[in-house]
């Protein structure tokens, strides 16, 4: 788990960052929220939310797909990954 995130965060963060590396554009909505294991998409979009509030990821208003994960997230990621 990544400090100061839940288990649920932590998740969707590493889901998102994979997905994007593999694909080249963030995931749907629903694929994340079936990556996760989540009831509905509500709740993947407050666990967004939280992600987004925490600076880890940005949304562009407006656009599908429109996840940019935070430089410093991907720093911090790199760091987590290799220790």
């Amino acid at each position: 788990m990544i400090t100061g995130l839940t288990r649920k965060q932590t998740d969707l963060f590493r889901f998102i960052a994979a997905y994007t590396d593999r694909h080249g554009i963030a995931p749907t909505l629903e694929e994340m929220t079936v990556a996760i294991d989540l009831k509905s998409k509500s709740g993947t979009h407050r666990l967004l939310t939280c992600l987004e509030e925490r600076g880890w990821i940005r949304r562009e208003k407006g656009l599908a797909r429109a996840l940019i994960i935070e430089e410093a997230a991907k720093a911090r990621l790199g760091r987590i990954g290799a220790a």
